[in-house]
């Protein structure tokens, strides 16, 4: 089942990892995990991780990389509670 509403994110210290909380259909949680990948230096295959932008600048060559993680949580709090965890754990 697909994410559809975004109701938090968590960033990682160093900011090159954000988890994203959102539901589904049935009413359950998921973890979806997002980098930015830079493609500045012309390489499609081999894209840098760059932390993503504290402020509003955004550029051109980045792109978000999200990727569902495994496991469904029957609450948000439940989710909020897994992504700390990977978080501290360095994902």
């Amino acid at each position: 089942m697909e994410p559809r509403s975004r109701h938090a994110e968590l960033l990682s210290a160093d900011a090159e990892l954000r988890l994203a909380i959102y539901d589904r259909a049935d009413h359950r949680f998921l973890i979806v995990e997002e980098r930015v990948r830079s493609y500045e230096s012309g390489d499609a295959d081999n894209p840098t991780l760059v932390p993503f932008p504290r402020d509003a600048s955004w550029r051109p060559w980045w792109q978000i990389d999200a990727q569902v993680r495994d496991g469904v949580f029957a609450t948000i709090e439940d989710a909020l509670s897994e992504a700390r965890l990977l978080l501290a754990n360095g994902c």
